[in-house]
């Protein structure tokens, strides 16, 4: 066998490893195979995701066709193709810094693999294909939609169709890139320190606030009023979609080489995709042995002062809390305490949840403040800012900012992690002399708390951009708090149902975990679902009003049967660690 035969077959043996680690093959295998006895409920769970994909992707199709006959007639069809991709790198940019973390800095797995007689550049390209295995299921999601509708919609060739094939296969490679870079910078920062978790936060948070400050730098250039947006786009073919494409310019490149492909244009942007790219992916390959390397060093120190993290197999007195915490307070307040402090003291856990809830506000809060006073979230569309302000349009609004209120909550993973970030402690909270319910009561009040206060900054955020009147803002957060508390109850559920207690480092407890997953495909196929209802009955002249108490009383009511689900599902789990 050749060395360069025998290269491959080892980097396929850690590939197949790492793969087989991080989508759980072995144990869905076994589940099928063995032990049947979990069986029919993933099985439930997996037809609910996808049940709920399916209602979220058939609404983002309808939503880009619905978008393109405007767009289109405006000569500004090629936006949805910025949209989209721009969507779907940023959304593989984002979670990359983690996901990079996590392969290389949080894995326990780095000093094993770097004992084997196998190159740290070996091991290193088997971690960058199990991360492009991720990173092109997420950009399918955003781009392959609107790849498809605008093809059909256009009539598009086979140019159009070959350029979409390679647009696809690139759109990975310039965000792993800066995420391998963001990523690298603050490993090389926090090996160094003494308080690495506490800069590892520090500057994933520097990370997203240079990326935010880069937003608002772009869409200040932007028009600043509504009238010289609408010049813009009448006067010059495409111009909204590469307004869209700064919002990640090497947008720019993919969306032009979609648009125009098969003319000179359409081949400069598959060009200038093709080359960064290439530049991109030389810079990960570059890179990567180092984050090996800075992954290993991780390894081999101890922070000075850290306590055991949850899983670690110590504790502090009773489920890890100190006496007077007990003696002083509710049971149900301790444990709504501990959980915060396990969350917060952990950088994974921290990092993960906190993303997770400021990313969608932030961007909102930054296309809000640029510009010259002018709201530039909806004066890319003419007329559609005076349309958001008209009385009569108050309550869609208000039912906007419940929506997304709840959204915000069912998206982050605190509540659908509260019981598989025990991890190999969770059989503690038994030692406690209390009922399932209180430590249930104890676990939500945290998630509550938490999601409450995430929605609460997603509010101001959209109060800002829709500007409702008080009682009309009272009504929409009294709303949108009932749908942060079914969304809770319900994540929470999810995870007591089929905790995620086997992991061996924290990240997996949140990036490998399908609960979160399933529970924001459960919240949004449902937030789906109310909106055409919502849609549907505004056709039959019921009062916008009407409609925004009754879907806070849906809310609600779906909380019932979620919080008996949580009850439930928590009383079985732990009743299984009794036996």
């Amino acid at each position: 066998m050749s060395e360069r035969a025998g290269s491959f077959m080892k980097w396929w043996a850690v590939f197949r490893t790492l793969l087989n680690v991080n989508l759980r093959i072995s144990y869905v295998r076994q589940m099928f195979t063995g032990d049947r006895r979990r069986l029919p409920g993933t099985l439930a769970v997996a037809g609910a995701m996808a049940w709920a994909g399916y209602v979220l992707i058939s609404g983002y199709v309808r939503l880009l066709e619905g978008l393109y006959g405007p767009l289109r007639a405006a000569g500004q069809s090629g936006a949805i193709l910025a949209l989209a991709t721009v969507g779907a790198q940023l959304a593989v940019m984002f979670p990359g810094v983690f996901w990079v973390m996590s392969s290389f800095y949080f894995s326990k797995d780095s000093a094993l693999l770097g004992s084997l007689p196998i190159s740290h550049r070996l091991v290193a390209a088997a971690h960058i294909g199990v991360l492009l295995i991720g990173e092109y299921a997420t950009v399918a999601l955003f781009l392959v939609p609107a790849l498809a509708v605008w093809g059909v919609k256009s009539g598009a060739g086979a140019a159009y169709w070959l350029s979409a094939a390679a647009v696809f296969l690139m759109s990975p490679a310039v965000p792993l890139a800066l995420s391998a870079l963001a990523a690298m910078a603050i490993m090389r920062v926090a090996n160094v320190r003494r308080y690495k978790n506490a800069i590892m936060v520090a500057g994933t948070v520097a990370f997203f606030a240079l990326y935010l400050w880069f937003q608002y730098w772009i869409a200040a250039q932007a028009p600043a009023t509504s009238e010289d947006m609408a010049a813009l786009l009448m006067t010059q073919s495409e111009s909204l979609m590469r307004l869209v494409g700064l919002r990640f310019p090497p947008a720019i490149w993919t969306s032009e080489a979609l648009a125009y492909a098969g003319s000179a244009r359409g081949l400069v942007g598959l060009a200038g995709t093709f080359a960064a790219s290439l530049v991109a992916m030389a810079v990960v390959v570059l890179l990567a042995p180092k984050l090996v390397g800075a992954g290993l060093a991780s390894t081999m120190s101890v922070e000075p002062g850290r306590r055991a993290l949850p899983g670690s197999g110590a504790g502090e007195g009773a489920s890890g809390l100190p006496a007077s915490m007990w003696t002083e307070r509710s049971a149900a307040s301790a444990i709504a305490l501990r959980d915060m402090r396990a969350l917060f003291r952990t950088s994974a856990f921290a990092l993960n949840s906190i993303a997770n809830s400021l990313i969608l506000p932030g961007l909102l809060a930054v296309w809000f403040l640029a510009g010259s006073g002018s709201n530039v979230f909806t004066s890319d569309i003419p007329g559609l800012e005076t349309l958001l302000q008209s009385p009569e349009t108050e309550p869609y609004r208000g039912l906007v900012l419940s929506g997304l209120m709840t959204l915000v909550a069912g998206m982050n993973m605190v509540a659908a992690s509260s019981f598989s970030r025990d991890g190999a402690q969770f059989w503690m909270d038994r030692s406690i002399p209390v009922a399932v319910s209180t430590i249930v009561d104890g676990k939500a009040r945290f998630a509550l708390a938490f999601n409450a206060a995430a929605a609460g900054i997603m509010a101001v955020v959209v109060q800002l951009i829709v500007g409702l009147d008080a009682a009309t803002l009272a009504l929409a957060v009294a709303t949108g708090l009932a749908g942060v508390l079914w969304a809770t109850l319900l994540a929470m559920a999810i995870d007591a149902f089929r905790p995620y207690l086997t992991w061996n480092d924290p990240h997996k407890a949140m990036k490998q975990n399908l609960n979160g997953i399933a529970a924001a495909l459960a919240v949004a196929g449902v937030l789906v679902a109310l909106g055409w209802l919502v849609a549907r009955a505004a056709e039959r002249g019921v009062s916008g009003h009407v409609l925004l108490v009754a879907v806070g009383v849906a809310f609600a009511a779906l909380a019932v049967p979620s919080g008996w689900w949580l009850v439930a599902a928590a009383t079985n789990s732990y009743g299984r660690i009794e036996q």
